[in-house]
């Protein structure tokens, strides 16, 4: 079975790191996350603070939170943070 390679353009993936990079050097709070048609996602002031003792980068709060609330799934992210406090 022959597997199908991949073409991965070098510079794309330098500029994906770069533009990491600077998502992760911005302060949460600063960062206004918006979607493909450029509307707003909204995300509660709270979920941020909690998001600065988890110990994670920017990305993986989009990966992990703002996924979450886009499905649907912002209170129960709120209610786990209210639960541990």
């Amino acid at each position: 079975m022959m597997v199908e390679k991949v073409i991965v353009n070098y510079d794309e993936v330098m500029r994906m790191f770069k533009f990491r990079e600077k998502i992760n050097k911005t302060e949460l709070k600063n960062i206004e996350w918006v979607k493909d048609d450029g509307s707003s996602i909204n995300i509660d002031d709270r979920l941020i603070e909690e998001w600065k003792f988890i110990g994670l980068n920017n990305c993986d709060f989009a990966r992990d939170y703002i996924t979450e609330i886009l499905e649907g799934n912002e209170e129960e992210l709120l209610k786990g943070l209210m639960d541990a406090n």
